[in-house]
């Protein structure tokens, strides 16, 4: 009996393994070329960027609009870091067997408030829910760094993402059915969270406050179906409970004003568009008949001339 195509490549020596395995890649259909969603085959790691530029980087693209969201898990560290943060599970309608896997996370940044302009304390905090404590002193100033990493599956970047996600444990996951978020839309409601509470405070915007706030407003929004895993565990920090329903409310508010006026832009500049081609369709038509009359003209003139034999 011949060996097995497995049990063959197994003796094959270890230098011919990395080359047999970028030779496969070659030969594969390369992902969507979607900045800010999908990775190249060769990268290793995944692209990060702050909520801001991922923003920039995907809302201008028309793409993004056929990238919808199918599942968000939010999920918690269990390598004895308090850190939770939010997977997103995206497909595109031409991708074939690719999906974009995206995290979404606030940490602590470099800024202390006191060098943050025109951030006051309520901005950062629900006053009425602040737990009074010693604890919260001098961590609980600083600007949050809301940042996103997004790689594609399958790829060795993922698979250097997925090591990591093993150190963690899913608490909730919310999966959508027919009425699913744009990534288009997931980018107006990240930008839109960060910039409601842009300061990091240890005892109450910091990256619990941010994760559930976001997966609650899609929640809110676009429905799904909620499976609770582990949201028992959801202790907040350091076993203070984190209140967001305030939050909430305002960020879903903001995101209904902003879809609104990004679709009545978007109305009106496809009128001014279709203005324009009109405007040109009417100047190629005078061309045309100004074409045409001198056409005409010419063959008068040469009607009039007397033939030659």
């Amino acid at each position: 009996m011949a060996p097995s195509k497995g049990v063959m490549l197994k003796k094959l020596p270890n230098v011919l393994q990395p080359l047999l395995r970028t030779l496969r890649m070659a030969s594969q259909i390369p992902p969507p070329n979607i900045p800010g969603l999908f990775t190249g085959l060769k990268d290793t790691s995944a692209k990060t960027g702050t909520v801001e530029l991922w923003y920039d980087t995907v809302f201008n693209n028309p793409e993004t609009l056929n990238c919808h969201v199918h599942k968000v898990i939010h999920k918690k560290m269990s390598d004895g870091v308090a850190h939770e943060y939010l997977l997103f599970e995206i497909k595109f309608r031409d991708a074939g067997e690719y999906d974009s896997i995206l995290i979404a996370e606030r940490d602590m940044g470099d800024e202390r408030e006191s060098f943050v302009r025109g951030f006051s304390a309520s901005q950062s905090c629900e006053n009425k829910h602040r737990p009074y404590s010693s604890s919260f002193t001098s961590l609980s100033r600083f600007k949050a760094y809301d940042i996103i990493h997004n790689v594609t599956k399958p790829s060795p970047a993922y698979d250097k993402m997925a090591a990591e996600l093993d150190k963690g444990y899913s608490l909730l996951t919310l999966s959508f059915g027919e009425i699913k978020p744009s990534v288009h839309e997931l980018a107006t409601l990240l930008r839109i969270t960060s910039r409601n509470k842009p300061l990091y405070d240890a005892g109450c915007t910091q990256c619990f406050w941010f994760a559930a706030t976001v997966f609650e407003a899609l929640q809110r929004r676009f429905e799904g179906t909620v499976e609770d895993t582990n949201g028992h565990k959801r202790r907040g920090f350091h076993g203070v409970p984190i209140h967001i329903q305030d939050s909430v409310g305002e960020i879903h508010t903001e995101y209904e004003i902003a879809r609104a006026t990004w679709s009545e832009q978007r109305r009106e500049q496809r009128f001014e568009d279709m203005r324009r081609e009109l405007e040109h369709a009417n100047q190629r038509a005078d061309r045309a008949e100004e074409m045409i009359e001198m056409l005409r003209r010419q063959v008068r003139e040469m009607g009039a001339e007397p033939r030659t034999s």
